[in-house]
């Protein structure tokens, strides 16, 4: 009685599934990668914006301080008397139908 041996074929299937499976998991780590990448540098541009945003207000709040000093009442008046304006002696007001504010 002869044997017949059976020879078993190799699976060409698995390693191209070993392929596969290590191809997607590099592209999913990189995918993650470049995920966290984008994330952090929105994170640096939003701090950047935010000490921009506190640099403005400061500024803004500089000119409003700068503002009220330069147009307070004692400021004013020191600014005639340096530019030479004298108070009138006789105030004469102008009426008529080409009034500006008449209604």
């Amino acid at each position: 009685m002869k044997t017949i041996r059976k020879t078993r074929r190799k699976s060409n299937s698995i390693p191209f599934w070993n392929v596969v499976c290590v191809l997607t998991l590099l592209l999913i780590g990189g995918g993650y990668v470049f995920q966290m990448s984008s994330v952090t540098q929105r994170g640096y541009q939003i701090r950047d914006l935010e000490v921009a945003v506190q640099d403005l207000e400061m500024e803004a709040e500089q000119l409003k301080v700068q503002v009220a000093e330069t147009t307070s009442l004692s400021n004013v008046s020191e600014r005639m008397q340096i530019l030479g304006f004298t108070e009138p002696d006789q105030i004469t007001y102008i009426e008529g139908p080409e009034a500006v504010a008449v209604r």
